[in-house]
């Protein structure tokens, strides 16, 4: 992995949820929250361009999702988030059937060139790269917590630096 090279891209971003993309609940104490944001077709991309595709071997994410600090704004404590991410390119796969199935295993499917981070697992590497990859998709973010200051809102600063790990084809 020495031989690879990186390049970034960051989301810095202010956001202040409402329904319907923020689903919460009380349980008479607390008020919890969930944030499903980015649903197609609010999705963003970064084309990759130049003379050579790329190979791309690993993602990693540093920074996370922070609640609004202001007074009297639509706080809560964020207890995790994930980034789902779709890589337009090969996927490395080897040859092979499924014969029985009860997972719904599918080799093809466009979800296996989805790979999701989160403040848990932020960083994926690939042993065999995701060939010729011509597009990243940011497809969607999730935020869950509790301690709500009102039902239905939520404002908060998300700070990510993505790092994509590659090699031109043919090195």
């Amino acid at each position: 992995m020495d031989c690879l090279r990186s390049f970034n891209l960051s989301i810095n971003e202010n956001r202040t949820y409402a329904a319907p993309v923020i689903k919460s609940w009380a349980n008479g104490v607390q008020n919890y929250f969930i944030v499903e944001d980015g649903v197609f077709p609010n999705i963003s991309t970064f084309n990759i361009s130049g003379f050579k595709n790329i190979n791309l071997f690993g993602v990693s994410v540093v920074g996370g999702v922070f609640p609004s600090v202001l007074p009297l704004t639509n706080s809560g404590v964020i207890e995790d988030w994930t980034f789902t991410i779709f890589l337009g390119g090969q996927l490395p796969i080897i040859s092979g059937n499924t014969t029985t199935n009860y997972f719904n295993i599918d080799s093809n499917a466009n979800k296996n060139n989805t790979i999701y981070l989160s403040q848990n697992t932020n960083t994926i590497m690939f042993a065999s790269p995701f060939q010729s990859v011509k597009f990243i998709d940011f497809t969607k973010m999730r935020i869950q917590g509790h301690g709500l200051q009102t039902l239905g809102a939520l404002s908060a600063e998300f700070d990510f630096n993505f790092t994509f790990y590659y090699k031109f084809e043919g090195e």
